[in-house]
């Protein structure tokens, strides 16, 4: 109800509300419940590796993106710290943790896009780290840049994106 309010306020002023919500990290508050313990890959990250993942990820979804006018929703998935290491360890030695990040971001991606109709934003610091799979990502996903901290320039943070062809 607070976000359909807020989403009638923001139109009042020929304004959209841009979509977010934490998708992979920052899961903490939600993982915390015994409810939730199966779909945990550690005590702040969703794994990849439990298809329930994927069925909150949407349930979650589907209760505010039909409110959301705006096309575009910010899925973050950023700081992924210790991926690999619980429940997605068999499919991370097999494919590397670039891989089962890739394959996450790509079944998050399709889930919005399909059933949901947004074009999907994502915090680019992870998949920095594993440039080898970022041709991996789908093309329509706009990369958006995370910083640490301040600096005279984030063109490491830009160009590569820019390079491969995403917004």
């Amino acid at each position: 109800d607070e976000l359909a309010a807020l989403v009638a306020i923001a139109k009042a002023y020929h304004l959209d509300i841009l979509g977010n919500q934490q998708s992979f990290a920052h899961f903490a508050n939600i993982l915390k419940h015994d409810e939730y313990a199966h779909v945990r890959e550690n005590m702040g990250v969703l794994s990849p590796a439990k298809e329930e993942s994927y069925e909150l990820l949407d349930d979650l979804y589907s209760e505010v993106c039909p409110l959301l006018p705006f096309d575009m929703f910010n899925v973050c998935c950023d700081e992924t710290w210790g991926l690999g290491s619980g429940p997605s360890k068999q499919l991370a030695d097999e494919i590397g943790v670039g891989g089962v990040y890739v394959r996450h971001i790509r079944r998050v991606h399709d889930l919005l896009k399909e059933k949901h109709d947004k074009r999907m934003m994502m915090w680019g610091d992870i998949i920095l780290r594993h440039p080898d799979h970022l041709g991996e990502i789908p093309k329509d996903t706009i990369l958006l840049t995370w910083g640490y901290g301040d600096k005279p320039s984030f063109e490491d943070q830009i160009l590569p994106f820019a390079r491969s062809g995403y917004e």
